[in-house]
C-alpha cells in the first residue's frame, strides 16, 4: 500500500511538473527577454503567426515557448530580435493604429487566441479553420486586428465565432490571455503580443506533487 501511494505522488507530481505546464502554461515573467520568429508556412500578413522564444536574459538561451500574434498594425519588430518585456498586461500600450491612449483587451480576442492555444478552433468553425498552411494564421490574424479596430482586419468566420460566444466563455479565456507589452533594448516600444498565463489546474497539480514530495520526505525521515 505504501509503494502505491508512492507511486501516486510521483504520478502527479510529474503530470504537475511536465506535462500540464508544457500545454498551457506561460513562463514568461516581466523584465524577461523574448525573440520571435516568422512561421513558415503558417501566414503571410504582416503580422503572425509567430514562434516565441523566451529567456530571462538578454543574451541567454531562448527556449521555444508558443506561436502568438500581434495586437496593433502600426507598431514593429524585427525576427531574431532581443525584445524585453516590459509588462504583462491587458492593455496594448500605444493602442495601435485606432488610438494612441491604450487599447484594452477585447474579450473576443483572448477567446479566439485561448481557443488557438488549445487547438480546437477547427472544431469550433467545423473545419473552416486549419493549423496548416497560411490560411488559418490569416485568418486568425486579420480577425484579432479586426476585432481591435486596426487597419487589415477583415470581418470573417473567426470573428462570427467570438461574436457568438457566450459571456461565461469569453470571461473564462479573458483571465487566461494577457499582452506581452514589448521594449527594444533602447526602451522605445515594440509590437504587442498576446500571451496565455497558467491555468488554475497547472496550479493546483503543480501544488498537489509539490506536497506529495514533502509527504514522502517526512515519511523517509520518520
Amino acid at each position: 500500500m505504501k509503494k502505491l501511494k508512492s507511486l501516486a505522488i510521483l504520478a502527479i507530481f510529474f503530470i504537475a511538473m511536465f506535462v500540464v505546464p508544457g500545454a498551457y502554461a506561460n513562463p514568461i515573467n516581466v523584465n524577461n527577454w523574448v525573440k520571435v520568429y516568422d512561421v513558415p508556412n503558417q501566414g503571410n500578413t504582416s503580422g503572425g503567426e509567430f514562434a516565441l522564444k523566451s529567456s530571462s536574459t538578454q543574451n541567454g538561451t531562448y527556449t521555444y515557448q508558443f506561436n502568438t500574434f500581434c495586437l496593433e498594425t502600426d507598431e514593429y519588430l524585427n525576427y531574431g530580435e532581443a525584445l524585453k518585456v516590459s509588462n504583462i498586461s491587458k492593455t496594448a500600450w500605444l493602442g495601435g493604429s485606432n488610438t494612441n491612449a491604450g487599447d484594452p483587451l477585447d474579450k473576443r480576442t483572448a477567446y479566439l487566441f485561448y481557443h488557438f492555444i488549445i487547438r480546437d478552433l477547427d472544431t469550433l468553425t467545423s473545419g473552416a479553420y486549419s493549423e496548416t498552411g497560411d490560411a488559418g494564421a490569416n485568418a486568425l490574424q486579420k480577425a484579432i486586428w479586426y476585432i481591435e479596430q486596426e487597419s487589415g482586419g477583415a470581418n470573417n468566420y473567426l470573428v462570427t465565432l467570438a461574436n457568438g460566444a457566450s459571456q461565461a466563455n469569453l470571461d473564462y479565456a479573458y483571465n487566461r490571455v494577457s499582452v506581452l507589452n514589448l521594449v527594444h533594448a533602447d526602451g522605445s516600444n515594440a509590437q504587442d503580443l498576446l500571451t496565455i498565463v497558467p491555468e488554475p489546474a497547472t496550479m493546483l497539480l503543480l501544488g498537489l506533487g509539490l506536497f506529495g514530495i514533502g509527504i514522502a520526505s517526512r515519511r523517509k525521515k520518520l
